[in-house]
């Protein structure tokens, strides 16, 4: 019904139904997020890196990295990065320093610490 009517309406103001304000909201808020976390994280007196790999249903490793912390009003969980990996990602595999150098770099994409 909404969309019907921006689209109808010849003298439409604001509508939000571009894919470009929309993208941009979502980076927007994406961006917020990740420095609220960075600024939990960099108060917090205890942090773990949680990472988890899984085969997705076409058998390509996918792995997860989620922060845990503690904050003044408890323990706080973030998720903050999900990737695909073309090598596996079990233990024995990301025991070999060069690989697990290669899997946690991409959570800096997500999330930067300083």
């Amino acid at each position: 019904m909404h969309l019907e009517q921006c689209s109808s309406t010849q003298n439409s103001v604001f509508s939000g139904l571009s894919s470009d304000i929309q993208n941009d909201l979502i980076k927007s808020i994406a961006q917020v997020i990740r420095d609220e976390i960075k600024s939990e994280i960099n108060f917090a007196k205890f942090v773990s890196v949680i990472a988890d790999e899984t085969p997705d249903i076409s058998h390509r490793e996918q792995m997860s990295v989620i922060f845990r912390y503690l904050t003044k009003t408890g323990i706080e969980e973030r998720f903050v990065a999900s990737r695909e990996y073309s090598t596996r990602l079990d233990a024995f595999s990301v025991k070999n320093e060069r690989k697990s150098a290669a899997v946690l770099p991409h959570t800096d994409e997500a999330l930067t610490i300083n």
